[in-house]
């Protein structure tokens, strides 16, 4: 016997809201420890009343955690309509002293009496961010006169930005299509042997060497890379 898939996606959909409605706010709290995220426990009006390891540096107890929440503006309003049994998704901007702290945040409300927010802090991912977007054009005119090329990629060597010189390694029109930078450079569906890329990405180092290999146009080419983990 066969299911269409819709059904047992709503059968899964069930299964997760049955174990989660089962979740008691200290489990989850114990839970949320083991994965380094913030969790804080309010009652019907938004004051604290307990904060986990993770949010402590973000929330103190016994003060409202609407207080220090500067975005969204509607976060409030957002909070009051909030059903029962209800989560909202949210980016929260926080400020406590002179710092202020950027938040992925769920806000959940098991019971008319008690609310749970759990967060992660991206703000040093955000910050790095906003440096890399500011620097890139310094570093890509850099680079670029002294004839270094700059590929800059995630953890499954999905390319995501190269400068002029690193294009020119690139066979024409693949850049759009094929994302992984060694199908773009050599058309291989493997990474090079001894890749420095894939040896930063293992050892959070940076990482040096040359890799020996043939371009799509059948072209040798020996380079020296040196890569790092950011």
């Amino acid at each position: 016997i066969s299911f269409p898939s819709s059904l047992r996606r709503i059968g899964m959909r069930r299964r997760i809201t049955d174990i989660a409605d089962s979740i008691t706010p200290h489990a989850l709290v114990d839970l949320a420890n083991g994965l380094r995220l913030g969790v804080v426990l309010v009652n019907r009006d938004g004051r604290i009343t307990e904060v986990n390891a993770s949010a402590a540096g973000v929330f103190r107890p016994n003060s409202t955690i609407f207080d220090n929440i500067v975005s969204p503006d509607d976060i409030l309003s957002r909070w009051d309509e909030l059903e029962i049994g209800g989560v909202e998704n949210a980016r929260m901007s926080v400020e406590r002293g002179d710092r202020r702290h950027w938040l992925d945040a769920v806000m959940l409300r098991p019971s008319v009496v008690t609310g749970i927010f759990v967060f992660r802090d991206i703000t040093i991912k955000l910050d790095a961010q906003e440096e890399l977007l500011r620097e890139r054009g310094f570093y890509r005119s850099l680079l670029g006169q002294l004839g270094v090329g700059l590929i800059l990629m995630d953890v499954d060597l999905n390319v995501l930005w190269v400068n002029d010189v690193a294009e020119g390694l690139c066979s024409e029109g693949e850049v759009g299509g094929r994302d992984k930078c060694h199908e773009i450079i050599t058309g291989s569906p493997v990474a090079c042997e001894g890749c420095p890329a894939v040896a930063a990405l293992k050892s959070g180092e940076v990482e040096s060497g040359e890799v020996r290999l043939t371009a799509p146009d059948g072209s040798k080419r020996i380079l020296h890379l040196v890569a790092a983990p950011l």
